[in-house]
């Protein structure tokens, strides 16, 4: 049978042909089953293999160990560019990391670091006096003990990323053998990449111990953690609303030091990062604000003196519940145009970019940059096989175009492999304004969740938001290629995110007993919930709280797979985002140790912020109120033939409005 004659079957069967299109090899006819298989099996034109970007890839290894979480950022840079530049160091921490790797304690290894200073005190005798000072080499060490223990903690893990890198790329045969030249050379430029962002930082000072966010990726799921995130920050604004001045005060430092996003938790980082800016937005900006509280549910209370946070907090409701083509326009040409070797794509953010990402950092950009809070998003390198991790402040770098870094960061951060395409460049600052190339996509692909990088960023607690129920979504069937296919990848993201939040809370008492044991060496317990050796243990109290979709969310039909963008379930998710955090306020409040919201509404214990406000308690009363009521319309959609109604509709409007994207 000639196969070219079947043409009309494409668009009967688009549905799975589109998944697998884009992986066929170049024909002017459909191919058999039989000949994909053999196609893809033994391809005409196989992939041809590149020599590995050394220093992309350790620094993509080394980056998280080095940018902790610092009283003062600038102090630590200054000192780790110093080390850098010093090449015994650079041996003298592998030689540190090998002896380690080879079974060494850390008590005899410690001895190979030029800042380890013996005391003269015998490691066989007994005593509370450590057998080492801490003596770091740099011109200008960090001003406070625990940025000094911070930064030696950081050099530890950093020496031991150095020889595991090492070892998993060459086997243990690599253990005791000398380092090759190159890479020191990768080593040397991590620790520079490091030392830059440091001293980029635009706060001299900050507070290590408030709490870090986790922003899983998801697409139009993420609309749940946006509407969490809107009902958290609505209760603090309000709360600063009958707050007394002394409560206020506390509120002030009741607040997230960072977020590290991937997908789209790098696109709910952007108003988060605008609401977290306390600097006053000039005069000029004053009708684009208003324009952007407009386009929310208006400010939360009768004042006017917090306009970048309304506008924040309506961009979260705005910004996630969108439709397709608002995000989205579609690659011009036909289904068969994907099995072109050539093909890029179905889709692109064009759009997203034009309309959400351009306007956000022309108007709010510099304001967002020169705050105090940290935004870190994840990408990955299809073809080094690596993450890449955009710190905020390699945007602050000289000569680089802030704004151009920054969207590159989010696009190619939520850009889904054939759904859209790759983007060629991001600009992390390892290699300065030039940026670093590589087909980047979307950091879910390496990192759905990334709550260990936020882990590293405080010294306090961390708050994981996922977009996905725990336990999965159960389902009938699954019938058809592209069911099975979708329905596989949010299994396998389901577990990377359970599996990445369990590991960030190992990460988090592993970096505990590392504080103490290195500190006990030194001397030195600022950041050892310990104590001093002797001391009468703490009570040691969960410091990750994981949230994800709630197992009882209804209807069923809110949740989305690739890049479905329908308003009716990113409002139902946003709502039930809200509900989820409303119904466990008192519990998330007490574990972010944000007293005033809890005393003013419940008359709870606040050291400082004591007082209770009924008409705070009646605000909030109310907007649950509200919540609960608009939920209870979502329930028209659990009658099969409303919903079925409801996806007909949304079919016909995406073929109506969604446009061909312009150069294509």
């Amino acid at each position: 049978m000639n196969l070219c004659l079947q043409r009309p079957r494409v668009t009967r069967n688009a549905r799975w042909l589109l998944v697998f299109a884009a992986l066929l090899g170049t024909t002017a006819c459909i191919p058999s089953i039989r000949s994909t298989f053999a196609d893809l099996s033994y391809p005409t034109e196989p992939p041809v293999s590149v020599p590995r970007d050394l220093r992309l890839a350790v620094d993509s290894a080394l980056l998280s160990t080095l940018l902790v979480a610092y009283e003062r950022p600038r102090e630590a840079g200054a000192c780790l560019a110093d080390l850098a530049a010093n090449a015994a160091t650079l041996q003298a921490m592998y030689g540190y990391g090998d002896c380690m790797a080879g079974g060494g304690t850390r008590l005899a290894c410690s001895e190979r670091l030029p800042w380890f200073e013996p005391t003269g005190r015998d490691r066989r005798d007994s005593g509370s006096d450590p057998p080492f000072s801490l003596r770091l080499g740099c011109s200008s060490p960090p001003s406070t003990e625990g940025d000094r223990l911070a930064i030696t903690l950081s050099l530890d893990d950093a020496a031991l990323a150095i020889v595991s890198y090492q070892i998993a790329a060459h086997g243990p045969s690599a253990i005791h053998a000398p380092p090759p030249p190159e890479l020191l050379a990768a080593f040397r430029d991590a620790l520079g990449h490091a030392a830059r962002l440091l001293l980029a930082e635009p706060v001299p000072v900050h507070d290590t111990n408030q709490p870090a966010l986790a922003l899983s990726g998801g697409a139009a799921n993420g609309a749940f953690s946006a509407g969490y995130m809107y009902a958290l920050l609505w209760m603090r604004e309000m709360a600063r609303v009958h707050a007394t001045p002394a409560q206020t005060t506390l509120l002030d430092r009741e607040r997230f030091s960072s977020a590290s996003g991937s997908s789209v938790g790098a696109l709910i980082s952007l108003p988060l990062d605008l609401y977290f800016t306390d600097a006053k937005p000039a005069p000029e900006l004053a009708p684009v604000i208003e324009a952007c509280i407009r386009h929310g549910s208006g400010r939360v209370a009768p004042r006017t003196d917090r306009p970048l946070q309304d506008c924040a907090l309506a961009r979260l409701e705005r910004d996630f519940v969108a439709n397709e083509w608002d995000l989205l326009c579609a690659r011009d040409g036909s289904v068969l145009d994907l099995l072109k070797s050539n093909s890029k794509s179905l889709l692109k953010f064009d759009p997203l970019d034009k309309n959400t990402l351009v306007p956000f950092f022309h108007t709010f950009g510099a304001l967002t940059r020169g705050n105090a809070f940290r935004r870190t998003l994840i990408a990955a390198d299809l073809g080094q096989g690596v993450v890449g991790v955009v710190d905020e402040r390699a945007c602050r770098l000289p000569g680089m175009n802030a704004d151009l870094c920054e969207r590159e960061a989010v696009l190619a951060s939520v850009s889904e492999p054939i759904l859209a395409p790759s983007r060629n460049r991001i600009f992390s600052g390892l290699a300065g304004s030039s940026g670093e190339p590589g087909i980047w996509f979307d950091g879910g692909l390496q990192s759905v969740n990334p709550a260990t990088r936020a882990v590293g960023a405080t010294r306090g607690k961390v708050l994981a938001l996922n977009t996905f129920r725990a336990t999965s979504t159960p389902v009938a069937s699954v019938e058809g290629l592209a069911p099975v296919l979708l329905g596989t990848l949010t299994t396998i993201t389901i577990r990377m995110i359970g599996w990445e939040t369990s590991y960030a809370g190992l990460e988090q008492h592993r970096r505990e007993a590392h504080a103490c044991e290195v500190g006990r060496l030194l001397g030195i317990t600022a950041l050892c919930a310990r104590g001093a050796p002797g001391a009468a243990a703490p009570t040691i109290e969960p410091r990750l709280l994981s949230v994800s979709v709630p197992d009882d969310i209804a209807p069923s039909q809110l949740f989305a797979t690739g890049y479905t963008f329908d308003p009716v379930v990113m409002r139902g998710l946003f709502l039930w985002g809200e509900r989820a955090f409303l119904r466990s306020r008192s519990q998330v409040l007490d574990f972010l140790d944000w007293c005033v919201p809890a005393a003013l509404e419940r008359g709870g214990a606040c050291p400082g912020g004591e007082g209770a406000s009924p008409a705070f308690a009646a605000a909030v009363r109310e907007h649950e109120r509200k919540v609960l009521a608009e939920l209870e319309t979502f329930k028209q959609y659990e009658a099969p033939g409303v919903w079925k109604e409801h996806l007909r509709e949304r079919k016909a409007l995406v073929k109506r409005e969604m446009k061909i994207c312009s150069g294509d």
